[in-house]
């Protein structure tokens, strides 16, 4: 068996308002969401930050008339 030694080098880009960004970033896919109640469902792992990310996503989904 060959083993070959991998370097990785991350490169960090944090974003300073997580939030405005998750808004425009919704903002620019022109959806209509529906009325009423809706579910949002995310995956945590390795995210950054998941429980802003969310929250701006259900805060946006309220601007926009839907219960989540």
């Amino acid at each position: 068996m060959l083993t070959v030694p991998i370097r990785q080098h991350l490169v960090s880009n944090p974003l300073a308002d997580i939030e405005g960004e998750v808004h425009r970033r919704l903002d620019a896919l022109a959806l209509d969401p529906p009325r009423g109640p809706v579910a949002i469902t995310a995956g945590s792992r390795g995210i950054a930050n998941i429980v802003r990310i969310t929250r701006a996503a259900g805060d946006w989904l309220r601007t926009h008339g839907a219960e989540p």
